[in-house]
């Protein structure tokens, strides 16, 4: 792993920056904590891109295939990763710096779970760990501004639900068959190990002006989000609590949207 590190950290430090202005200097300095944190990002999944190649070496040919599995997923999360860094890599917000995400497109989707995550993380301070397990090829055809908003609006949900200031995230990404859809479905799936929400409560978590907490402003973040990813040919549900615990905790968020083919990666 150390290995590993010292790759990214040589390969991410090509870019230097003349001493000049103190504006400039911000700048690089700026520029230096975004490269340091997107080194950080990289080493998780690469070291397991490494690990698991170091597996293969030693299975018999029918362990084979679980071990393919969780080396795609981490090459498509370094992939997302390297591919929502160019958004923050000027040291803009997202939607400031690419006036190209509010146009319809294909796009991965991991890209977009990535840039809402970094979003939503940046502007909070709560201890939250973050475990991401994607799929290759996961593209879709949408306005990648609202489907962004619309992650932004379930994890800052989820944020809040954390007591203590601290919790866990789990999103996944993967394909779905679809008898009405060619390419079949994407599904993200949102999971959080929060206080949850109560029953009386789920059948209006859609409604506009409600929500289950107290204070001015709230009560709009589902509803838009549901109206986003409606206009995005999509669909979210939601379950409290999560579909695999039984504790009475946690929040799952499910979206789902048509399958395109990918221009790329």
């Amino acid at each position: 792993m150390g290995t590993v590190w010292k790759f990214i950290r040589k390969t991410l430090s090509r870019k230097t920056f003349p001493k000049t202005t103190v504006v400039e200097n911000s700048e690089q300095s700026q520029f230096t904590s975004e490269r340091e944190k997107l080194a950080h990002e990289l080493l998780t999944p690469l070291a397991e891109i490494l690990n698991y190649a170091l597996v293969l070496r030693r299975k018999d040919l029918t362990d084979i295939p679980p071990v393919l599995e969780r080396l795609e997923s981490a090459a498509t999360r370094a992939i997302a990763i390297i591919s929502a860094s160019q958004f923050k890599m000027a040291g803009q917000s997202y939607y400031k710096s690419v006036d190209q995400l509010r146009q319809p497109q294909v796009v991965n989707i991991n890209t977009l779970v990535e840039i809402a995550v970094n979003t939503v993380r940046d502007a909070r301070r709560e201890h939250v760990v973050f475990r991401r397990v994607y799929s290759a090829r996961c593209c879709v055809e949408c306005v990648p501004n609202e489907v962004i908003q619309s992650l932004i609006n379930v994890l800052r949900n989820a944020y809040d639900s954390f007591m203590n200031d601290a919790g866990q995230i789990e999103i996944r990404t993967l394909q779905q068959e679809s008898s009405l859809l060619p390419l079949g479905k994407i599904r993200i799936i949102v999971i959080d190990n929060g206080e949850g929400i109560p029953a009386d409560r789920m059948k209006h978590i859609f409604a506009e002006g409600y929500s289950t907490r107290i204070g001015a402003g709230r009560g709009y973040g589902l509803a838009v989000t549901k109206q986003l990813v409606q206009k995005n040919e999509g669909a979210i549900k939601i379950y409290s609590p999560t579909q695999n615990q039984s504790n009475g905790r946690g929040t799952e968020v499910a979206f789902e949207f048509p399958r395109v083919r990918c221009a790329s990666v």
